[in-house]
């Protein structure tokens, strides 16, 4: 029996891609670089998620591998803006139907976890988030030194839970390889895909052999796991 529900944070349950650009600019355009190539900076090997960092430093070291001639003070201007994105993301770019679909499986008695990669930038204002209440335990990498898809974290999580994975179920947007990282640590798995645009399909295909499901929301997410009931 499924007892303890885990889910990815960006882009599952929140797009900081698409939050207004009064709020503050791209980041890519602020550097002058292409939109996918400030994303493939973003998931390389150069940003520290593991550890807890200064805003700056990350940006910094990021468009630095790149390009090493940004001034600091373009740095500067794009880590502010970048700040005031994520927080807006979290705290007021919430769709009103995941924040009811994910009260509706609290009010199921599920066990609910976060479980998300991230700079401490990145979730700065989680405790503002009006999901933060709603979630028994939030995990992000930079405050456990663990990060998906390894298998500890999933594991972590089941301690967190004090149940075994097989009792748990994992969803997310697959971003970060976490929809194989949670089938290899023993739990099962939903693709989210509410967020995904350009890539749905090849989100699609690249877990065909380890999804239990799709889902295109929160409360949809209730729906399967009812349905699984009725199949018993």
């Amino acid at each position: 029996m499924l007892k303890v529900l885990c889910f990815d944070l960006f882009s599952t349950l929140v797009d900081v891609g698409s939050v207004p650009l009064s709020v503050g600019r791209m980041t890519a355009d602020i550097f002058g670089i292409e939109r996918e190539q400030w994303n493939t900076l973003c998931f390389s090997a150069e940003h520290e998620i593991c550890q807890p960092t200064e805003a700056f430093d990350v940006i910094k070291t990021l468009i630095h591998s790149h390009d090493p001639s940004i001034s600091d003070s373009l740095i500067q201007q794009a880590t502010a803006e970048r700040q005031q994105r994520f927080n807006y993301a979290l705290t007021q770019h919430i769709d009103a139907d995941v924040l009811q679909g994910i009260k509706q499986l609290k009010q199921q008695n599920y066990q609910l976890i976060l479980v998300s990669n991230a700079s401490t930038a990145e979730v700065q204002a989680w405790s503002d988030s009006p999901l933060a209440t709603l979630f028994d335990h939030s995990i992000f990498s930079c405050a456990v030194g663990l990060k998906k898809p390894d298998i500890a974290i999933y594991q972590h999580a089941c301690e967190l839970a004090a149940v075994e994975p097989a009792q748990c179920l994992f969803i997310g947007d697959g971003g970060s390889d976490e929809l194989h990282g949670a089938k290899a640590a023993g739990m099962k798995t939903l693709l989210m895909t509410r967020f995904l645009k350009n890539n749905k399909t090849a989100r699609q295909q690249a877990y065909a052999d380890v999804i239990d499901g799709e889902v295109a929301s929160t409360i949809e997410v209730l729906e399967w796991l009812e349905g699984q009931s009725v199949n018993k």
